[in-house]
């Protein structure tokens, strides 16, 4: 490649090499140069011939001056080449890879999405229900607690009766201390009636 290069620049360098004697023929032709001015113009183009000449000479040196043949640089070039398809040959399918990779992660992106849309919903109605079992503990401890002071007052009302009826029928009648104290003792039954029962 770089060979077929060489030769066409070298071809373009020699083309006027090759139209300049038949310009100076014609110009001679045409019109009658003074001696100083064909002089002048000789001294031109020769000048300029020698410039395409030294670059030709230059241009041919090159190679030797860098060590390398024409042959050994289209081989090098070539190892070149094989090692650089190999590189893209290696990137496209890394590239590939990290598509099909993108577009497997992609796939289990919805998935996931989805199943973390159902799981956000469950815990809102997860939450929703243990704010309601909440809201029934608390009433049903409410109704227990209003419950136990009924019938703490159901005890209370049952025992004064009996007191009323023990009087009737000609009771001894318990003085206040001891009144106390069976108020004590009435208020600890019932307590101990109230706590539920171990087996």
């Amino acid at each position: 490649m770089k060979v077929n290069k060489k030769l066409v620049f070298l071809f373009i360098l020699s083309l006027p090499l090759l139209f300049l004697p038949a310009c100076t023929e014609t110009q001679g032709q045409v019109g009658v140069l003074t001696q100083s001015e064909s002089a002048v113009r000789t001294d031109l183009q020769m000048s300029k011939q020698q410039n395409i000449q030294d670059l030709i000479a230059q241009r041919f040196q090159e190679p030797t001056l860098q060590g390398r043949s024409p042959v050994e640089s289209a081989i090098e070039l070539s190892e070149k080449y094989a090692q650089l398809s190999d590189e893209v040959v290696t990137l496209r399918e890394k590239g590939n890879h990290l598509v099909d990779e993108n577009n497997r992660l992609k796939g289990q992106m919805g998935v996931l999405n989805a199943d973390l849309k159902k799981a956000e919903q469950e815990l809102v109605e997860a939450n929703n229900l243990l704010i309601d079992m909440r809201i029934e503990v608390n009433n049903w401890k409410m109704d227990v607690l209003g419950f136990r002071d009924e019938i703490r007052q159901a005890e209370t009302a049952q025992l004064e009766a009996l007191l009323k009826i023990l009087k009737i029928l000609g009771g001894q009648v318990v003085s206040e201390t001891t009144q106390s104290e069976t108020q004590n003792a009435v208020t600890a039954l019932s307590a101990k009636a109230n706590q539920p029962q171990t087996k």
